[in-house]
């Protein structure tokens, strides 16, 4: 086993330009590293009318590898969380939802790429509990949140002995984290 070069984002809010995006791709390029994000790159909550988010465009740009779903990223329904990411070239990962029905579709509980030096890397996402168990608002959404630790062993579970490096990219908040 070799090392793995990353660079990792967080809580960009849609302040990624694009010269920063340029400036990360030729980073990631130089290093030939796997670029990651850990969440809340969208910088509203609500979904809106857009066909695709710019920073999702931007991040497409600058070749993301992965990143997890942040509250920003998040919607409610899964209709509008699949509206607000789906224009992603790059995995989006949240290990903590489940659908009530079907799959998430592009939004992935964990998933295995391959870094460029050819070793096999597991990533996972968490999230914070959005919608607490038995609220009103559980009743409305189609998606329920599990326990982050459970989500994470059962993550861990599926990828060792698969994969030379397991990388966990949280946005549970700096104590948790």
């Amino acid at each position: 086993m070799t090392s793995v070069s990353l660079l990792h984002t967080a809580d960009m809010h849609s302040r990624l330009t694009a010269e920063a995006a340029q400036q990360l791709r030729e980073v990631r390029e130089q290093h030939q590293a796997l670029l990651l994000d850990s969440g809340d790159a969208i910088g509203a909550l609500n979904v809106t009318v857009r066909r695709s988010e710019p920073i999702i465009e931007l991040m497409n740009a600058a070749g993301y590898t992965a990143m997890a779903i942040g509250n920003r990223e998040y919607f409610f329904r899964k209709r509008g969380m699949l509206h607000k990411t789906h224009s992603a070239a790059f995995v989006m990962l949240s290990a903590n939802i489940q659908p009530v029905q079907g799959n998430m579709g592009h939004i992935k509980r964990w998933t295995m790429v391959t870094a460029p030096d050819g070793s096999p890397v597991g990533l996972f996402g968490l999230m914070p509990t959005m919608i607490a168990p038995g609220s009103w608002v559980e009743r409305l959404s189609d998606m329920r949140f599990l326990p982050w630790e459970e989500a994470a062993q059962q993550a861990v579970a599926e990828l060792r002995g698969q994969v030379d490096w397991l990388i966990a990219l949280s946005h549970l908040g700096q104590e948790r984290d």
